[in-house]
């Protein structure tokens, strides 16, 4: 059976990537070999509160993530899954990060769930989400939101 986790993080340092780096190790997913998916939750996933995969292990993830090198500026990262009520049927990720507060970026990506589940007309879903914000400091600042599969 497939698992998937929803997670996000924040992360600041002198370097880009180091934030970056510091995101993921808040996330909980930094000791993986991200896969970068499309928007596809497989039906028979099951959902769990950590990833149980050897360190180094590729972790196939829907994620979005943004980084900002000026301070006092609020970034904020956002995940939702659309989860049909039929179980056979594959649920969708939506991802958004960029200079939004929490609920602008929450709005969006609730949004998007709903339109991507309109197109497919699926009217009966469910909806998990997640999402995180920051005010940048000095250096580089970094959040991502993400569902990693497995």
């Amino acid at each position: 059976m497939m698992k998937y986790i929803i997670t996000k993080g924040s992360g600041n340092s002198y370097y880009e990537l180091n934030a970056f780096d510091n995101a993921l190790l808040d996330s909980g997913i930094a000791d993986y070999n991200l896969v970068k998916l499309s928007s596809i939750l497989p039906a028979t996933c099951i959902k769990v509160s950590s990833v149980d995969l050897p360190k180094g292990s590729f972790l196939h993830t829907a994620y979005s993530c943004f980084s900002e090198n000026h301070s006092g500026i609020t970034i904020s990262a956002a995940v939702a899954i659309a989860l049909p009520k039929d179980k056979s049927i594959p649920g969708v990720i939506m991802e958004v990060a960029g200079k939004y507060d929490v609920k602008i970026a929450e709005s969006m990506v609730m949004v998007m769930v709903q339109t991507a589940m309109q197109s497919r007309e699926i009217a009966e879903y469910d909806v998990q989400k997640d999402s995180i914000s920051m005010i940048t400091k000095e250096g580089f600042n970094c959040v991502i939101a993400a569902v990693s599969i497995w």
